[in-house]
């Protein structure tokens, strides 16, 4: 059993909240994501909306009760909640529950495929900011990219050469497949289109490859007019406002902050998540813009 070591209150007063190297961007992305999954969780609810930049966030997680119950939003059954220790109304759990709520959290990522070896019980207990995004972003990745899998998606094999095996098209990372994608649909427009990316991080900061891709698959939504507009800014703006206007239940995983800091984690989950929508990849999906 995990061994919670107390800190002075006093000492944890003096200390002003650090995100400890967390891109901002990154960690509001985070807050959103957990506001929007849990929003009409009877148990949680009342925490919302949270907000990382002030801490709210992590110490809402301190007890284990919102990140396992965000565990279950995001993947049903992941463990029978009827085990989780959840407090009544003005009442606080003891520490052995504490540790048995994080153990279930800890033990259904790991159960579900999230990569958490390098996250600590205790520093779960204490709601650090690095183990507590860890634990989010891999439950992000997990419910955005699922469906960015040639086992579910067999168009997927569109995206490489005629001769390449099925092992080879299997052992790809999501997020080579996703480079793969953004660039047929550029290509298709334009075989030797200027805006072809390698990554999605830098690849993504002046919106071209976004609005290119969004205008091949919904031309009537998306119109290419977005670009005239030369501030970064400004521009990130319009296509986040046309964007989640267009589908508003979609999680905001793309922010102008995530944007212009090159967040390669928060556009692979928005890009993931569109995919899954809408990937092109069969017949008829790109003229048609019916949900």
């Amino acid at each position: 059993m995990a061994r919670i070591v107390a800190k002075d209150e006093s000492e944890e007063n003096s200390v002003p909240f650090s995100l400890q190297n967390i891109p901002p961007a990154e960690a509001s992305i985070t807050a959103s994501f957990v506001t929007q999954e849990l929003s009409n969780d009877r148990h949680v609810a009342h925490l919302l909306p949270l907000n990382a930049l002030n801490g709210t966030l992590y110490e809402a997680t301190k007890n284990g009760v919102l990140l396992s119950k965000l565990i279950n939003s995001v993947k049903p059954d992941a463990f029978d909640e009827r085990v989780l220790n959840v407090p009544s109304k003005g009442q606080k759990l003891s520490t052995e529950q504490i540790l048995e709520n994080q153990n279930i959290c800890l033990n259904s990522c790991k159960g579900i495929g999230c990569h958490v070896s390098n996250v600590d019980l205790v520093d779960l207990i204490r709601g650090d900011p690095v183990a507590v995004n860890t634990i989010i972003w891999e439950l992000m990745f997990l419910s955005s990219l699922e469906h960015v899998d040639v086992k579910k998606q067999p168009e997927i094999s569109k995206l490489f050469d005629p001769d390449t095996s099925s092992d080879q098209i299997s052992s790809t990372s999501k997020s080579e497949i996703l480079v793969r994608w953004v660039n047929y649909h550029l290509k298709s427009k334009d075989p030797n289109s200027p805006h072809l990316v390698t990554t999605l991080g830098t690849g993504m900061q002046d919106c071209e490859a976004y609005v290119r891709l969004l205008n091949c698959l919904l031309p009537n939504s998306f119109p290419l007019s977005i670009l005239d507009e030369k501030n970064q800014e400004l521009r990130a703006k319009k296509l986040i406002d046309t964007y989640y206007n267009k589908f508003p239940g979609h999680p905001r995983y793309l922010t102008v902050d995530s944007i212009l800091t090159q967040s390669e984690k928060s556009s692979l989950c928005f890009l993931g998540t569109l995919f899954s929508t809408r990937s092109g990849l069969k017949t008829g999906l790109v003229n048609n813009e019916q949900h």
